[in-house]
């Protein structure tokens, strides 16, 4: 039976993510509190994320929902991470440990809710 290819993986952005999809972890901060501040600051900067404890990761992970299905020679990826990295220096201000720095993370099964 044939199966029917999946929609662009790299166009995909929803409120769930894809096993095998690798996403950006903005940052991984100790206090939760500020964890919840660079969630919301993405957020309103129009860069859909959410608060996660992934594993290899001992602090709260700020985590994209847009997945990315390959990551070599990847423009929208590339132009992604240009974006945080310029968005980085306004939401750290003085405080260099706070700067974003974009990590990618492949989704496993044991992610999943």
């Amino acid at each position: 039976v044939p199966v029917a290819a999946p929609p662009s993986a790299a166009a995909q952005s929803s409120t769930t993510r894809q096993v095998g999809l690798n996403y950006i972890i903005f940052q991984s901060y100790p206090d939760p509190a500020v964890a919840q501040r660079a969630m919301d600051f993405l957020i309103k900067a129009g860069f859909p994320c959410t608060i996660e404890k992934l594993p290899g990761f001992p602090w709260s992970s700020v985590v994209s929902l847009k997945g990315f299905d390959h990551i070599h020679r990847n423009s929208e990826l590339d132009d992604y991470k240009e974006k945080i990295q310029a968005l980085s220096e306004s939401f750290a201000g003085r405080r260099p440990f706070n700067r974003f720095e974009p990590t990618l993370f492949k989704w496993r099964p044991d992610q999943q809710p």
